[in-house]
């Protein structure tokens, strides 16, 4: 849910001609989106295959990988508006590794949680 304010908070702000910290600016939502997008995904398959799902951590790596060749590779070819950076490169894949160590986390202290209070 932070990842969600805090994107759509400079989204925002952004439109209204908020001038961030560079990092914020630039880098911000490339760190964020592949967290958001393996989050709604895994969401979805465990409603489809059971609460117990999760994602092997070559699909985190392939939705890194694909962000970063159809972002910084193809799309920067076809429109001005794309620019291709190895900084949000580096970010996608610090992005999937976040995720992967907070679902781990989150699934193993459930999975605690569990086990302590039946």
């Amino acid at each position: 849910m932070l990842f969600i304010i805090s994107g759509l908070t400079i989204a925002l702000g952004q439109k209204l001609g908020i001038t961030w910290w560079s990092f914020f600016q630039n880098y911000w939502n490339d760190l964020i989106i592949i967290p958001l997008i393996l989050k709604v995904v895994l969401w979805i398959l465990r409603k489809i295959r059971g609460n117990n799902f999760s994602l092997h951590p070559f699909y985190i790596l392939f939705g890194c990988l694909y962000f970063s060749i159809l972002f910084e590779y193809i799309l920067p070819k076809f429109h001005a508006r794309y620019t291709a950076d190895f900084l949000d490169v580096f970010m996608y894949f610090l992005g999937g590794f976040i995720f992967y160590i907070l679902e781990n986390d989150t699934y193993k202290m459930s999975a605690m949680w569990r086990i302590q209070h039946r």
